[in-house]
């Protein structure tokens, strides 16, 4: 979780190398995820690129103001872009 909230901190200041270590730590497992929870291998693929990219264009806003892995973040929007009706709680 330190780790998480220290490449979050680089990443708002611009860090190409924080975003691509974030990357690098959760793709792999969210596409897993999605794709699991889709039964759809290419839209799962759209959609974590798609997490991805809405977090880099949020750079600025983002906040971490939960104490929970930012893994947990994630789920809950893979299941906002793939309109799920699921209930997500984060804590």
């Amino acid at each position: 979780m330190l780790e998480d909230r220290l490449l979050i901190l680089k990443f708002k200041r611009g860090s190409r190398t924080a975003f691509q270590r974030i990357y690098e730590k959760y793709e792999s497992d969210l596409r897993t995820l999605a794709g699991n929870l889709l039964d759809d291998k290419a839209t799962a693929e759209d959609i974590v690129h798609d997490v991805f990219a809405s977090f880099v264009e949020s750079a600025k806003r983002f906040r971490l103001s939960v104490n929970k892995k930012l893994f947990d973040f994630y789920v809950a929007c893979i299941f906002q872009f793939a309109n799920l009706d699921a209930e997500i709680t984060i804590e």
